[in-house]
């Protein structure tokens, strides 16, 4: 009874530890058993990860949610169904393609029947993807040690599963993408997985192999192509699985140690494999390593960490005299006006969310922003969990959908944000925002058209306009008001505008006075009603 209890149990939790020899000990339905349990057990472990993933960016605070869902990018709150469908999908087509290639090689390269291949092929292949180290062998593997038609596709099945579903969906995705798009970007996550994972399969084949070269216990009898596959599969093993092809209490005390580190640092998240996960042991690497050298910052991957970027920010603050106050905006929606907004006002040393719907836009800009966050703010929960309640300014950046423009505007207003800005694409729309009580209110193609249209049909070098009827224009001055004084000139009893501004040849703009004389050539800046600037920039 304690034996069955201690196996199903390790089986569940995809362990690999056993008391007795599972190929012989438990009849053909205790073994039958036994893969249940590791199927059901790794299908829970990398579906539970991924779910908890998913609360986890839409429940926690927004340190928490912009590091689980900004960085994956790959999982939203409502794909609880496609979580579940895309784990059993995963793990039906890598235990399906590894148990076949198994069951040929133990059919056509070791004699056996039909049905003892396949029972064989499918298990290795069930145990290995869910990186469970169960085998129907005494030896585990260690008979199959120079034959890579065996070990290799396990360490694929192993590899794979180790990586976590996340990678995985993220992989197929990205390769449907480049097939109809011809675009591939993958997530931090992805890609720190992914490197971090290869690396450490490399150095561990290097290491197991360089270790372990002359030993006739375990490589030493090999050749040189055997020692170094097998040194790929004990790397490999040792991260995530527990086969093994070697005899492992034969090893040196240094490969051991080697193994153990492996062992310690363990396969992806949200995997079916254990230890710290791969992603925290490279940004522990890379922050440990910035500290060594002194620096200010750590990068991953050519990404900042955010942590460490707003520590490098407090210790250059003093050194710019930052002045004090709420330096923070919310930037909602990072389409063109959105993004250039949020460049600008990072440039000038404020903090800025930016917020989207559309994962791969959060992803390509969450380098260049504070923060980044995958969130549809037309549900008020969603401002308040991400902070932006707290924030004196925010600003509304959509413009193609005007439904959720209004609703995210009345979101914040009702949250009593205190500086609201909100980007309108009409007239009308305009009108809506402010009826509802929006602070500001822009339209920046309608501004920008009016602007142009000013500069293409006048003699205008600029043309800014502040109200209904105001506005600011930059202009060569008129021959009318050169050679006197502007006191004497009289330009604003006789054009009703006024010389603010002028800018001689070669010389910086400075302030216009009743003494200021005006040559020809000299560009001006004048304010006025819009109809009095315009008749006077068309005088020559």
């Amino acid at each position: 009874m304690v034996t069955a209890l201690f196996t199903s149990t390790s089986a569940v939790c995809v362990t690999g530890l056993v008391v007795v020899d599972t190929g012989t000990y438990w009849s053909g339905f205790g073994e039958g058993v036994i893969l249940a349990l590791i199927q059901v057990g790794g299908f829970g472990i990398m579906t539970l990860a991924s779910l908890l993933a998913l609360l986890a960016s839409g429940k926690l605070g927004l340190r928490m949610q912009l590091t689980a869902q900004a960085e994956t990018k790959s999982l939203g709150i409502g794909d609880v169904r496609r979580v579940l469908l895309g784990v059993a999908g995963s793990t039906l087509i890598v235990e399906l393609a590894v148990g076949a290639f198994l069951s040929l090689r133990f059919r056509y390269g070791y004699g056996n029947s039909i049905g003892d291949a396949a029972y064989l092929g499918f298990f290795h292949a069930v145990s290995a993807f869910n990186n469970a180290g169960f085998g129907l062998h005494a030896d585990s593997l260690t008979g199959y040690a120079q034959d890579p038609w065996v070990t290799l596709p396990i360490a694929v099945a192993v590899i794979l599963g180790g990586l976590g579903f996340p990678v995985l969906l993220e992989l197929l995705r990205h390769r449907t993408r480049r097939r109809t798009t011809g675009r591939r970007t993958w997530s931090l996550h992805t890609k720190l997985t992914l490197v971090t994972t290869a690396a450490l399969l490399v150095v561990g084949m290097s290491l197991t192999s360089l270790l372990e070269w002359e030993n006739t216990a375990t490589l030493g009898s090999f050749d040189w192509i055997e020692k170094l596959l097998n040194g790929f599969f004990h790397s490999a093993m040792s991260r995530t699985a527990g086969f093994n092809a070697l005899d492992v209490g034969a090893m040196h005390a240094s490969t051991l140690l080697v193994t153990c580190m492996l062992m310690f640092i363990g396969g992806g998240s949200a995997g079916t494999a254990g230890g710290i996960k791969v992603g925290t042991f490279a940004v522990l690497a890379a922050a440990m390593l910035a500290e060594v050298r002194g620096e200010p910052h750590a990068a991953v991957l050519g990404r900042y960490l955010h942590s460490l970027r707003r520590r490098c920010r407090k210790r250059l603050a003093p050194q710019y005299g930052r002045p004090t106050g709420d330096r923070r905006v919310a930037v909602i929606g990072l389409g063109r006006f959105g993004i250039s907004l949020a460049n600008e006002l990072m440039s000038r040393g404020w903090d800025v969310l930016g917020i989207d719907t559309d994962a791969h836009l959060v992803q390509k800009y969450s380098d260049s922003h504070t923060h980044a966050a995958v969130a549809d703010c037309t549900d008020p929960e969603v401002l308040r969990q991400l902070g932006v309640t707290d924030f004196t300014s925010a600003v509304v950046g959509i413009g193609t959908d005007i439904e959720a423009s209004i609703l995210i505007t009345s979101n914040l207003l009702e949250a009593e944000v205190p500086n609201i800005w909100a980007k309108a694409v009409s007239r009308q729309h305009g009108q809506i925002l402010e009826r509802l009580g929006t602070h500001h209110v822009v339209l920046p193609e309608h501004d920008m058209g009016e602007r142009v249209a000013h500069l293409v049909t006048g003699r205008m070098l600029d043309f800014i306009p502040f109200d209904d009827d105001y506005a600011l224009v930059k202009t060569v001055a008129p021959e009318a008001i050169t050679g006197l004084p502007l006191g004497e000139s009289h330009v604003r009893s006789k054009y009703g505008v006024t010389v603010v501004g002028i800018k001689r040849a070669g010389e910086a703009f400075t302030y216009a006075t009743a003494e200021t004389v005006v040559v020809t050539g000299d560009v001006i800046i004048v304010t006025g009603r819009t109809q009095a600037v315009e008749a006077f920039a068309e005088l020559s």
